[in-house]
């Protein structure tokens, strides 16, 4: 199937998203082969000479599928990472890695992290690492791929018997073989590959794979050397951060916080200080950096009034003075970011089974991907291939931004 829109705004017009009105001041008009944002009713409005063209998006459904099957009812789809033609996607329950080359749809290796016996969970495996949280379930979060695609890092979260999250272990082990046979759980507490960190909320890799950041509820950011887990340096935030990215460069570090008093954060990696602050007033949910660009990118909750959760684009090219460039309305509430690398294309997974999909440097409507199934991540795999985790499957679209 091939789906094709045209976005469009005037000079004087402000974003309007699927008859949702940002901040209730415009209202949208919507036809079949476009959505027109409409001029400011104070301006005089209706002057379509002024509109001009900023990007067609066209996404294509390539047909290509690549699919597993479930290892009991209750395994979940997760999330995907993706680097040096290798796809993982990860589920949870079974913590199941799978590694997938796309050029061939292939699956070359996959396991399940915390099962040696072939049961849900094997008795020998998760002792050593409850004797450091407590007995618990464990549910592999998120897993990240260096850029080489031979070693993997992962957050695996444990939750009490009342399940309330009591921390996080973070792994790391080579994958250059394949899914390793030793599992993640079986790390004992003193290796270098296993760390122990209550609360936290999200892990990156530095660009060029020499650090690791992780934020947490414990008010505290961790920087690693991924070579080896061991003392990480650390920086007490005062807030509980949510996310956490990298610049481009590795020099800074992006948080963002939750709670009434919601912000962003722009940190020194080298000096570990604070170079500039963003008060939101809404819980920060994502935030990441386009690589290698001048921008910043940050889902929040949505406002009162609004249909969908808020996404803000910020330019830092003055990196101690962010500067808001727009306010754009996701489709529905915001899963996960992925940027594509020419950083031409974001893709945003969102709830009501859909992909929204903006231009970066475009217009402020999104083009929608409808599933008609639950999606669960998405990942740019190259410039114009899109890869959309749908249960037990993958499933790839061409995308296309023209100017």
């Amino acid at each position: 199937m091939h789906f094709k829109k045209t976005i469009t705004y005037s000079t004087v017009a402000v974003m309007v998203l699927l008859g949702c009105a940002t901040e209730n001041k415009y209202k949208a008009q919507e036809c079949p082969e476009c959505i027109i944002p409409v001029d400011n009713p104070g301006n005089g409005g209706g002057n379509d000479d002024n509109q001009t063209i900023i990007a067609t998006i066209d996404y294509v459904d390539s047909g290509s599928i690549i699919s597993w099957s479930k290892q009991h009812a209750d395994e979940q789809s997760q999330g995907l990472a993706f680097s040096s033609n290798t796809i993982a996607a990860y589920t949870k329950w079974d913590n199941r890695l799978i590694l997938i080359d796309p050029s061939t749809n292939s699956i070359n290796s996959e396991k399940v992290f915390l099962d040696v016996t072939g049961g849900r969970y094997s008795s020998g495996e998760i002792p050593v690492v409850d004797s450091v949280s407590g007995a618990s379930e464990q549910i592999l979060t998120k897993v990240l791929l260096n850029s080489s695609a031979t070693e993997v890092f992962s957050m695996i979260k444990k939750f009490d018997d009342n399940s309330r999250d009591v921390g996080i272990g973070i792994y790391r082990d080579s994958i250059a073989n394949g899914v390793p046979d030793v599992r993640f759980a079986r790390r004992a507490t003193t290796d270098d590959s296993y760390y122990h960190y209550p609360k936290v909320t999200d892990i990156a890799l530095s660009h060029d794979n020499t650090k690791l950041v992780t934020c947490g509820y414990d008010r505290k950011i961790a920087i690693f050397d991924p070579s080896s887990l061991n003392t990480p340096e650390v920086i007490d935030t005062g807030k509980k951060m949510r996310s956490v990215d990298f610049s481009a460069n590795s020099d800074y570090i992006f948080a963002g916080s939750g709670g009434l008093s919601s912000l962003i954060r722009i940190y020194n990696t080298a000096s570990k200080s604070m170079i500039a602050e963003i008060a939101t007033a809404q819980t920060t949910r994502e935030v990441k950096e386009i690589p290698e660009g001048n921008k910043m990118i940050a889902i929040f909750d949505p406002k009162n009034g609004v249909g969908g959760d808020i996404l803000r684009v910020y330019d830092i090219s003055d990196i101690g003075s962010p500067t808001q460039e727009k306010i754009l309305i996701v489709n529905g509430n915001a899963k996960s970011i992925a940027i594509s690398p020419d950083k031409k294309t974001f893709a945003i997974v969102a709830t009501g089974n859909q992909v929204n999909l903006f231009a970066i440097d475009g217009g402020d409507n999104p083009v929608v991907i409808n599933l008609g199934e639950p999606v669960s991540d998405a990942v740019f795999i190259s410039e114009t291939k899109l890869a959309v985790l749908l249960g037990t499957k993958i499933k790839i679209f061409d995308i296309t931004v023209t100017r």
